[in-house]
């Protein structure tokens, strides 16, 4: 619950600036107790009310007692749509356009979207743009790849088991908050998926965890200190500013946007691919030692001749780490026995620790 804290810390130090002081009410996500506490804060007499809806608000006429007596109301975040009132919100269409249209650009032509309600309007708007970015780039909206549910960690294990219960697996991840993005990491890891080789992960909200989790996990930053100073500019100016029955409150949109972290990285390009290199510098090394097989050569010359060759691929290759598998390695043998195969010469040779060998 990384942003509504954000927001509510930010909101309580401005208003302290102004002579006011905060009181906290949490609604649980219960419509119900919504309501109540409308009434208590209400009877409470306080000066002004700043609202983000529960996930299943979509009558917000229990606010009304609060504009019949001109008593200020802000709502942010989670806001109504039709309901005359202040608004602030984030820019969740462009939210989740950008995360998408991130994700495509990354190679990705499968993408789960999770949602929270569509009750809510930040769910609705983050879809939107998530269904906009699949159609401008010509991407098939797939109806199964879209799942609806409150974003818990509980919620998303249940929809990991859904998305990798059969291949093929999609290649990227859409998740509307960074709770259900980093449990998704944390599944994919336990089940042998690898992030982003296997599938790319981008969340929502950029929580501090996000960066500290590995790999560091690609966010929506929705400048929750941003929205907080907005939310109390509001409510000052609502305050000192009463404005008549039937105002038009103008409606504030806060700024999103993508930060790019580990688990969307792209896939290097072919002429960039350290896969061809390593292939290349493989033959080339079994080829030399495949030539050493067919003659006899002294351990001595064999070792600087494989020492130079290590140092010149060394130079060409500087700093990248070459894994050969076994099978790359050709077998040979002299007819004296000598030399049986050319992974016997790099072991021997002192260059061949188990399967792998660095550069």
């Amino acid at each position: 619950m990384f942003f509504p804290a954000a927001i509510t810390t930010v909101v309580q130090n401005k208003l302290q600036e102004y002579g006011y002081h905060l009181i906290i009410c949490q609604s649980n996500d219960s419509l119900g107790q919504e309501q109540e506490l409308v009434n208590t804060l209400y009877s409470a007499r306080v000066d002004g009310l700043a609202v983000s809806a529960t996930l299943s608000t979509t009558d917000f006429s229990h606010f009304d007692i609060f504009k019949q007596h001109n008593i200020p109301v802000v709502f942010f975040d989670r806001t109504p749509k039709d309901y005359q009132a202040k608004v602030i919100k984030g820019d969740d269409f462009v939210g989740g356009l950008t995360a998408t249209e991130h994700l495509i650009e990354q190679g990705c032509r499968d993408i789960v979207h999770i949602s929270g309600p569509l009750t809510c309007n930040l769910y609705v708007e983050r879809l939107a743009g998530y269904k906009s970015a699949l159609q401008q780039h010509k991407v098939p909206f797939k109806k199964q790849r879209v799942f609806f549910h409150e974003l818990t960690r509980e919620n998303a294990l249940a929809t990991a088991e859904k998305i990798f219960a059969q291949q093929p697996y999609p290649d990227g991840i859409f998740a509307t908050n960074d709770t259900t993005a980093i449990t998704l990491l944390q599944y994919c890891r336990e089940h042998g998926i690898r992030v982003p080789e296997d599938v790319k992960i981008v969340g929502y909200s950029n929580d501090p965890r996000t960066e500290i989790v590995t790999p560091s996990i690609t966010s929506v930053d929705q400048f929750p200190a941003t929205m907080g100073e907005r939310v109390v500019s509001a409510l000052m100016d609502l305050i000192q500013n009463r404005h008549p029955a039937g105002y038009r409150h103008p409606q504030e949109i806060v700024p999103t946007q993508l930060v790019v972290r580990e688990s969307s990285a792209g896939s290097p390009k072919r002429k960039n691919d350290p896969l061809m290199k390593r292939l290349v510098l493989a033959l080339l090394l079994s080829a030399s030692t495949a030539a050493f097989a067919q003659t006899k050569v002294s351990k001595k010359d064999m070792k600087a001749l494989v020492a130079e060759s290590l140092a010149f691929s060394a130079r060409q290759y500087k700093g990248m780490m070459t894994a050969v598998p076994d099978s790359l390695f050709p077998r040979s043998t002299n007819k004296d026995g000598s030399l049986m195969t050319a992974k016997y010469n790099w072991w021997t040779a002192g260059f061949y620790p188990g399967s792998c060998w660095y550069l």
